[in-house]
């Protein structure tokens, strides 16, 4: 936050200065703002960026992976499977797919294919998609969940010192100060696959049912990057 207490610091300083004229002001805050707080931001919104792009990549690493196409042996057998599940009345279905102790060839069978041809809605088939994930990466789902929160604490202290920089540098829109601060401290962001939010992922997933114990050294780490990160970008 010290970024968003400097713009207020220097707002203060300069509001004081008898010596110059409103045009002056301005003048000095947007130089402020030119120097100081436009990297700031920039380089703030690049760490969010990165991150938002680690986790997806992440996310999609632990996916069910896909079975061998070349052992036709096994995948006759994952097609009978799925016929089995196709034949099924609806409310058994769902309930033979998704129980604890479900054979781990049922969910292959199901997810190798769209979800109609194991009889499945989208939104069934997703939630096996989920559940199964949960089951297999607990640790990888609690360190994404974790580093997505100190994402978006890093967005809402940009959005803060972006405010203030608005105020202070009376900028008359949003898209204004934007272009100001591309045009002094210029950044090339990363990105992910649009397909993977990270954020919408990790809603519908939730939390582990051991999270607490799962997660105290991962959360450490993570708030150790984080401070490092942030501490080098001049936010904190």
């Amino acid at each position: 936050m010290d970024a968003h207490d400097g713009v207020r610091e220097q707002h203060g300083k300069l509001a004081k200065d008898p010596n110059l004229s409103p045009i002056g002001r301005l003048d000095k805050s947007r130089e402020f703002v030119a120097k100081t707080t436009a990297k700031q931001i920039a380089n703030s919104r690049k760490i969010a960026s990165d991150k938002r792009a680690a986790n997806a990549k992440t996310l999609q690493s632990i996916k069910p992976k896909s079975p061998d196409k070349t052992d036709t042996a096994s995948a006759m057998v994952r097609m009978d499977l799925r016929n089995m599940l196709r034949a099924m009345p609806a409310s058994k279905r769902m309930a033979y797919a998704s129980g604890e102790r479900v054979d781990p060839r049922i969910l292959e069978a199901i997810f190798e294919a769209p979800a109609v041809a194991s009889g499945l809605d989208d939104e069934s088939y997703g939630r096996l998609m989920q559940e199964s994930i949960k089951r297999a990466h607990p640790e990888a789902l609690a360190e994404v969940k974790m580093a997505e929160e100190t994402v978006e604490l890093l967005e809402a202290a940009v959005g803060l010192t972006f405010s203030a920089a608005k105020n202070i540098g009376e900028f008359p829109s949003d898209a204004v100060l934007e272009k100001f601060i591309e045009s002094n401290a210029p950044t090339t962001p990363a990105t992910a696959d649009p397909s993977d939010d990270p954020i919408k992922l990790l809603n519908s997933l939730g939390p582990t049912a051991d999270w607490q114990k799962e997660s105290d050294e991962t959360h450490e780490r993570i708030l150790a990057e984080a401070r490092a990160e942030l501490a080098a970008s001049g936010v904190i």
